[in-house]
């Protein structure tokens, strides 16, 4: 049995298998800066070619296929987190996320500065499809609770009350 990685990334997914891939080709060109770092890919179920997709970039990515044929993006992640064998730093992400070249170096740096935090969150900024979007997605409030939107602040600070990643 191999150590357990210093990072695992997990990624839920249900029936995106391209928008998957194009996720995971991001995550191929993150600086991994030394650490040893897992994508585990929590296939929810699905019925299109995911696996494959998984499969196809395993020469890229050190990356993981799990199935979990229980619904719902929290059973996904809960199985995978029940069966234990992660990383020292635990990252939630999903199917369709971009993540800069410097994501990861970030979160080691931030967890290295904040011994005592547990859970940490990022921006997230959104990227619309090429199509016009709708008047009630522009409100502030619809981004963040409806398609994630979070940009807290420009420089590191605590979430305020009530305020989660």
């Amino acid at each position: 049995m191999t150590p357990d990685p210093d990072i695992s990334i997990l990624v839920p997914t249900y029936n995106r298998a391209e928008t998957l891939r194009r996720s995971l080709e991001a995550h191929a060109r993150v600086r991994l800066a030394g650490l040893d770092v897992e994508v585990v890919v929590i296939d929810n179920n699905c019925s299109d070619h995911t696996k494959d997709v998984v499969a196809s970039l395993e020469g890229q990515l050190n990356i993981r296929y799990f199935f979990e044929e229980r619904p719902g993006k929290s059973q996904a992640l809960n199985a995978v987190l029940d069966e234990g064998g992660l990383g020292e730093i635990i990252v939630f992400t999903d199917d369709d996320v971009f993540p800069q070249e410097d994501w990861l170096e970030a979160i080691v740096e931030c967890s290295k500065r904040n011994p005592e935090t547990n859970v940490f969150g990022g921006k997230i900024h959104l990227v619309w499809p090429d199509c016009e979007i709708p008047g009630w997605a522009h409100d502030s409030y619809v981004q963040l609770w409806a398609f994630s939107h979070h940009d807290l602040a420009e420089t590191e600070t605590v979430y305020p009350p009530n305020n989660f990643p």
